[in-house]
């Protein structure tokens, strides 16, 4: 479900996967989609929205559940 966001950047919470996988990210608003990818070490972890939201410092932040790994093609 695309979710109708704001103009700008849009800070999103991200739950779940490997060790060192940032624990929130921001990226532009016209790239908030129902699943995120996000390059982590030597491969791309895969997120998807989960419809929540959660109060962070008075904005509401979307909240994305980590899916599984891929790894980059050598």
């Amino acid at each position: 479900m695309q979710r109708n966001a704001p103009e700008g950047e849009v800070e999103v919470l991200l739950s779940g996967g490997p060790d060192g996988v940032p624990g929130r990210i921001s990226l532009p608003a016209d790239e908030l989609t129902d699943r995120l990818t996000v390059s982590h070490l030597n491969g791309r972890e895969h997120f998807e929205d989960t419809d929540e939201c959660i109060d962070i410092d008075g904005h509401s932040t979307p909240v994305y559940q980590w899916i599984y790994s891929t790894k980059i093609a050598e």
